[in-house]
């Protein structure tokens, strides 16, 4: 439903992951409570959310572009984009006993697109591990992929992912990013089948992220946000602030330092 339902929430929710372990039922709350109605960004762009009950079914952007939501039960196993001013795509998800085995994406604008296929294992230590292979076609040019993810949880957050790229044939560790989050309820959370989905971009935290540090395979510090929030009287945001700040490599020293950091906005109205 809009890749949003949690791309939508830009880099403060974007490494958001869903579940602490196969078990955790803490991860599957009732499907009561507020809904989402819009969304509203610092560059003006209102997204407004239909539900069947708590079952998303579309979201209209003031762009013109419409994301929908397909279900076989309680399952979500697809997500499209179309029109507007950004790239379509369509995500296609399978499941074996309530959990995602398997996914498929394509994405297409006028420059971009790419295609992968993503496979989910869950691991003994309530881990999960997510494989990745596609293409990626940039102004004509097109280039393979390969990539591992592993992701940590905590109560229904994630607090770690690892990242590997496929180098030489290894696969390589390249970059770990932790997450902190507050103790309030997470805007999208009851919304039916959320919860179900393992990809990063795609699925929904217990709670809301407040900070995310990236760290290259060296150590060193590439990329922070910071995340602030304004609260209703339900404990859901109504409003959010990233602080997001880049690292660059001085081509002398090799030290990173960080940019002029950016800042990113949005609030929240419900149902």
């Amino acid at each position: 439903m809009k890749k949003l339902i949690l791309t939508i929430l830009a880099s403060s929710f974007l490494l958001s992951c869903s579940t602490d372990s196969a078990s955790d039922d803490s991860n599957n709350p009732t499907n009561t409570g507020m809904l989402v109605k819009t969304f509203i960004d610092s560059q003006g762009l209102i997204s407004t959310f239909n539900y069947n009950g708590n079952k998303g079914t579309y979201v209209l952007d003031s762009d013109g572009s419409i994301s929908t939501l397909t279900y076989n039960g309680d399952l979500i196993i697809k997500d499209e984009k179309t029109g507007g001013s950004g790239s379509n795509y369509i995500r296609t998800m399978n499941y074996s006993n309530n959990l995602l085995t398997s996914s498929t994406e394509s994405r297409n604008s006028t420059s971009y697109s790419s295609s992968y296929n993503s496979t989910y294992t869950y691991n003994s230590d309530g881990s999960i591990t997510e494989i990745r292979t596609g293409t990626n076609t940039y102004n004509g040019n097109t280039t393979n992929f390969n990539s591992k993810y592993i992701r940590f949880y905590s109560q229904g957050n994630c607090v770690k992912e690892d990242s590997y790229r496929s180098i030489n044939g290894v696969m390589t560790l390249t970059e770990t990013t932790t997450y902190t989050y507050d103790s309030y309820n997470f805007p999208f959370k009851n919304i039916t089948g959320l919860y179900a989905d393992q990809n990063p971009q795609e699925a929904a935290s217990v709670n809301n992220k407040i900070s995310e540090t990236t760290k290259n395979a060296s150590g060193e510090v590439i990329l922070t946000v910071q995340t602030t929030y304004q609260y209703n009287s339900q404990n859901y945001p109504i409003s959010m602030t990233d602080t997001i700040t880049n690292y660059t490599p001085d081509p002398q020293t090799g030290t990173w330092t960080p940019e002029t950091p950016e800042t990113y906005s949005a609030t929240f109205t419900y149902y």
